[in-house]
């Protein structure tokens, strides 16, 4: 204490020999120095002055004009160098938006603490809400570039409802991105993320349990778009019911009928049901039986069977694997089978080559004067010996 008893600082001769060094290391800097001395500053916000702020609008400035240089020689040697298809609308739009922003934030952050930020400046930058902010959008933003060039190359594959599919999964997964963006920025301003990681995870279960429905329905439709049983446009069998497939969507699939009624079928159903695809055949089968009376003698039959298997082994769109054979004596007919694959995958064309088929055959039997026999049932009638005039 001094000689009246108030206590003081006293500072040795070699500490302030090292102020200068300190101040050259810790202080201002010339630029700092200059502002404060040609810029007021008796007005603060959070502790910084006004020259400190226009320092900040500098720094954020020229940060966001390097990243306008660097995303314009990025996308300058991309257009250069990459000869492939590529949306030139979308990569444009991922450099000049979230990777520029990014960049420019970057190199802020790099430089942030020359200006000599105060403490609640300082606490501020260490959130990260502007790094966590631009680094959300640049990672939405690749979700969405990735994603597109996954459907362009699926729908040049033919592969359309896979494409249809990338939706619900880019939705998906960019939900997840900004869940763990918001609970990385709350843990850093001081939340305690432990309980809003629990709840989440509680209300996820419960969520789970209350759509459980609607959980296997989409976990149907990845299948159906996987798997791919069936696409748009197909015509197809579904338990009883006989339908082209209208739509695939993420709840159920809809099949028009032949009677031009729509049916939706759910998905978690037609997933994992018996599903015949009609469209997909490379040909249709036609097999019927010609029912011969026993008036018909086998030199006839002989006849009927070369002349048809001549209009098979010379008829274009009848596949040569094709056959009629003479297979059954039936209780009131002698019986030939027809079994005959017609080349085609159109119902409207296989209807016209079958009744082309069946009037040829109604002309073999006229020729021959061949009668189909008919369904009879005969009836005895005896009279009883107990029966006695009366």
């Amino acid at each position: 204490p001094r000689g009246d008893g108030v206590y003081i600082w006293q500072i040795s001769h070699k500490t302030v020999a090292r102020i200068p060094a300190l101040y050259a290391e810790f202080g201002y800097g010339v630029a700092g120095d200059w502002l404060s001395e040609h810029l007021p500053g008796s007005h603060e916000f959070l502790g910084m002055e006004s020259w400190q702020f226009l320092m900040l609008f500098l720094l954020a400035a020229a940060s966001y004009g390097i990243g306008i240089i660097a995303t314009y020689l990025v996308l300058t040697l991309i257009q250069n160098r990459y000869k492939g298809p590529i949306n030139q609308k979308k990569l444009q739009q991922f450099l000049s938006g979230p990777l520029r922003l990014f960049i420019g934030i970057i190199i802020f952050r790099y430089y942030f603490e020359a200006i000599i930020p105060s403490k609640t400046g300082l606490a501020i930058f260490e959130a990260k809400t502007l790094l966590i902010f631009s680094s959300l959008w640049l990672l939405l933003a690749i979700i969405d570039f990735t994603m597109s060039r996954f459907a362009d190359r699926m729908r040049k594959n033919g592969q359309e409802n896979s494409a249809s599919l990338l939706s619900p999964v880019t939705t998906t997964i960019k939900v997840m991105t900004m869940l763990l963006c918001i609970i990385t920025w709350l843990h850093n301003i001081g939340f305690q993320v432990t309980a809003v990681i629990t709840g989440l995870g509680v209300g996820s279960i419960a969520l789970a349990l209350a759509a459980q429905k609607t959980l296997e329905n989409l976990l149907g439709s990845v299948t159906v778009y996987i798997a791919q049983p069936v696409r748009i446009g197909d015509f197809c069998k579904f338990g009883n019911t006989f339908g082209t497939v209208e739509s695939i969507g993420l709840r159920s699939t809809q099949l028009r009928t032949v009677g031009r009624t729509l049916v939706h079928v759910p998905n978690a159903i037609f997933a994992h049901g018996e599903i015949e695809n009609l469209t997909q055949r490379d040909k249709i089968l036609y097999r019927c039986r010609l029912r011969l009376s026993y008036d018909v003698t086998p030199v006839q039959i002989r006849s009927v069977l070369e002349e048809v298997r001549s209009i098979i082994a010379h008829t274009d769109h009848i596949d040569s694997n094709s056959r009629i054979r003479f297979i059954e004596f039936g209780d009131s007919a002698q019986e030939l089978e027809l079994y005959v694959h017609m080349l085609t995958t159109e119902h409207t064309q296989f209807l016209e080559y079958i009744e082309e088929l069946n009037l040829t055959i109604v002309d073999i039997l006229t020729a021959r004067n061949i009668q189909l026999a008919r369904t009879s049932n005969t009836t005895y009638l005896e009279k009883s010996a107990d029966m006695t005039p009366s």
